[in-house]
């Protein structure tokens, strides 16, 4: 009876335990001036991780899905091929927007929806 119980109490609080993912974006890919994927759909605890494919190009927050700066939000500078950078999202911002600063009037720009 206490093995039937401690395994439902085990299954029970493992069920509140979820993993956390890591997402790929690539940035540059094939000197393309994209993020590859553009948009990422994440969840809250999950973590995205660029990988520069081509060199010269930044990863910036922006306000929004225009080419402005974040004031106080995270920039990368300027890197190259083989850079790599890494963050945790939370789930306190449901969409968060970005960039590369150098190219953004061209496009490069990303998006990452967050869901609880």
């Amino acid at each position: 009876m206490y093995n039937l119980l401690a395994f439902v109490l085990v299954a029970f609080a493992l069920s509140f335990i979820s993993a956390q993912t890591t997402h790929a974006v690539n940035v540059a890919p094939n000197g393309d001036r994209v993020f590859s994927p553009a948009t990422v759909n994440i969840k809250a605890g999950d973590s995205v991780k660029w990988i520069w494919q081509d060199d010269g190009h930044t990863v910036t927050q922006t306000t929004g899905s225009g080419c402005t700066s974040l004031a106080f939000g995270w920039d990368t500078g300027y890197q190259d091929s083989g850079f790599t950078f890494a963050l945790t999202f939370n789930g306190s911002s449901p969409t968060i927007y970005y960039k590369c600063s150098p190219h953004c009037s061209g496009g490069m720009k990303g998006v990452i929806n967050v869901s609880p």
